[in-house]
């Protein structure tokens, strides 16, 4: 999904979900629910580390 799409289907300019994406813009709660729910993600998929093997 690109930016303009993501930022369409929760209500966020473009320019915010860039901001977000790059570290510019802490995030509400409520915003990183929606940005779950229009991913068809977990809330805790935000949080969980990923692995990166050496």
């Amino acid at each position: 999904m690109i930016q303009l799409d993501l930022g369409e289907a929760i209500g966020m300019e473009r320019s915010e979900i860039s901001k977000i994406e790059n570290g510019k813009k802490n995030v509400e709660f409520n915003t990183m629910v929606r940005l779950a729910e229009a991913l068809a993600v977990e809330l805790s998929d935000f949080f969980t580390p990923v692995f990166k093997p050496r």
